[in-house]
């Protein structure tokens, strides 16, 4: 499959958020370093993509990001990706 590049990364992270997830599970399942996953989480709840809850600390993708996320699933079908 090769690299993947940045979107695909937050994109994976996006869809692993999209019931509520800690930041370790979330780092362990899009296979990131922890200064990369760091980054992307900071890039993510910037663009109010992912919001994080206070009491449980739990990241979840926002509804706009499930929005982008739907939008990115459609890309690759047409694309055949």
């Amino acid at each position: 499959m090769g690299r993947r590049g940045k979107i695909e990364i937050y994109m994976d992270i996006l869809e692993s958020a999209l019931d509520g997830k800690g930041a370790t599970n979330l780092s362990y399942r899009a296979s990131l370093s922890y200064v990369q996953f760091q980054k992307s989480l900071e890039k993510l709840l910037d663009r109010g993509l992912l919001k994080i809850d206070d009491k449980t600390k739990l990241y979840k993708t926002t509804e706009h990001g499930r929005k982008l996320l739907k939008h990115w699933k459609k890309m690759e079908r047409i694309l055949g990706a």
